[in-house]
């Protein structure tokens, strides 16, 4: 009896659909979810074994990035604001701009990090991204924790609109992930773009209304409409504090490009998997 041969080519997955795509992402996400809780683990246990402090350092150091700006805002070095306390303002806006850049830069690291996994031709890219991405999400968390304290310290009141925060976060990750994924495949073919999103995300901080409110008129309004950086900032501050949307039209633009971003990212990773892997 004669063996069936199936010839693999390097296009085989450039025609598939996009349904076809996320179908067979999904199909791995959860048939390996336990391998990514198991690298998560490991990754996460490995930042504080062995060290005094142990599972204290876990804590530490997402926050200590942030209280150097909370003390900068509680020496007032800074005053930007009169419609909010200027702590709160800066400790919501770098909660988000961590979580962003975070997950850029850990899905940049992502492919070199675990190469030797890769290796493994069964083992899917997209798990190898997803587990670099957990670490990320735990920090936002605990960032989070830290905002929701600032919130009630200040006696900030709550809104019925507050509903809405988790369809921005999803918006505001399905963003990230979308630009991490496109950013690591062409990494790997220019290996000059993790240099070129460093030197993005140093200068990125300082025009994206973190510490300093940008201008919303002339050549630098009109210019950082097309910063999606920016208007998720802008629009979860304005959300927390006020409970209202500043630009609801911009937010939708944005979050329309997030999908598209999203799919792009989910498809390049898709096709490219294999050349990745082979290139390994």
């Amino acid at each position: 009896m004669s063996k069936k041969i199936i010839r693999y080519s390097k296009n085989d997955r450039i025609n598939d659909s996009i349904l076809k795509i996320i179908k067979v992402f999904y199909h791995q996400v959860m048939t390996q979810k336990w391998q990514i809780w198991i690298a998560f683990k490991k990754d996460f246990v490995s930042s504080y074994k062995h060290t005094a402090l142990g599972f204290l350092w876990s804590i530490i150091l997402p926050i200590i990035p942030i209280s150097v700006y909370i003390f900068l805002g509680y020496i007032k070095a800074f005053n930007v604001t009169d419609n909010m306390p200027f702590v709160f303002f800066i400790v919501s806006g770098i909660t988000i701009w961590f979580y962003i850049s975070g997950t850029i830069t850990s899905m940049l690291n992502a492919i070199q990090k675990e190469k030797s996994i890769l290796s493994k031709v069964k083992y899917p890219l997209v798990i190898v991204l997803l587990s670099n991405f957990g670490k990320v999400f735990y920090e936002l968390l605990l960032r989070l924790g830290l905002v929701i304290v600032m919130f009630v310290y200040y006696g900030m009141s709550l809104h019925l609109e507050f509903i809405v925060l988790p369809a921005l976060f999803i918006i505001i990750t399905i963003f990230s992930l979308g630009i991490g994924m496109i950013l690591a495949i062409l990494n790997e073919i220019y290996p000059d773009i993790k240099n070129i999103v460093d030197i993005f995300l140093r200068y990125g901080l300082f025009v994206s209304s973190v510490i300093f409110l940008m201008p919303t008129e002339g050549l630098i309004g009109k210019i950082n409409l097309f910063n999606p950086f920016n208007t998720y900032i802008v629009e979860f501050r304005n959300l927390l504090s006020f409970g209202y949307f500043d630009n609801i039209y911009l937010l939708s633009v944005t979050s329309l490009v997030a999908f598209g971003l999203f799919l792009l990212g989910l498809k390049m990773v898709y096709v490219m998997e294999y050349r990745i892997k082979a290139y390994l």
